[in-house]
Formats: C-alpha cells, structure tokens, sequence
C-alpha cells in the first residue's frame, strides 16, 4: 500500500514538473473542440441516418409500397440509409432525405391490399 502511494506521488510530481498534465488537458480540449465541429457539420447526415434506422425498423414502407408525398405519387425502389429512392409514373427518378419522411405527412398505398 505504501509502495503505490510513493508511485502516486512521483506521478503527480514528475507530471507537474515536466508539464504532463497541461500536454493532456490540451489534448483532451483539442479533440473535444474538433468533435463538436465534426457535429456540427454532419448534423443532417446523422438526422438522415437515424431516420433511416427508424424506417427499417418501421414495417410501415417498403420497397414497391406507392407513397404520396409533396403531391407527387411515387412508387419506391429502394431504402438506404440516409435517403429513400423512388420512380414515378412517368419514370423521373425521386431522392427524399430520410428525415423528410419522419417529419411530414406521406400517404403510403401498400401492395400488399389486406383483406376482410
């Protein structure tokens, strides 16, 4: 027990003297600082990301469902991670960001008709 008081202390000592702990609380700051930049800067993505996740999770879309959405009637053809794919009628090829999804109002037609 003695033995790793006396570590202790030539640690605390050692890391005062050559300025240790001031070298990693810069450290430390740096990457916090750059972390929230990187934040800041893929704030939609991550949005479009986690919306993703909830459609997969969600058996409400899926792939060949028609959608109305934004007055254009759409018929999808894939589900990724930050955007959706769709095709209309006329065959104009329609990229809606996941979020957008989440957050208005879509009508979705299944393929699947349920039955009485």
């Amino acid at each position: 027990m003695l033995l790793i008081f006396i570590l202790l202390g030539e640690f605390v000592y050692l890391g005062t003297m050559f300025g240790l702990f001031d070298l990693a609380l810069e450290a430390i700051t740096s990457i916090g600082a750059v972390a929230v930049v990187f934040g800041i800067a893929l704030q939609n993505q991550l949005k479009n990301a986690m919306s993703g996740i909830s459609i997969f999770l969600s058996p409400q879309i899926n792939v060949g469902d028609s959608i109305e959405f934004d007055y254009v009637r759409c018929t999808i053809t894939g589900l990724h991670l930050t955007k959706v794919t769709a095709i209309t009628e006329d065959g104009t090829k329609i990229i809606i960001p996941n979020h957008k999804l989440s957050e208005e109002m879509v009508q979705i037609f299944s393929r699947y008709r349920k039955t009485r």
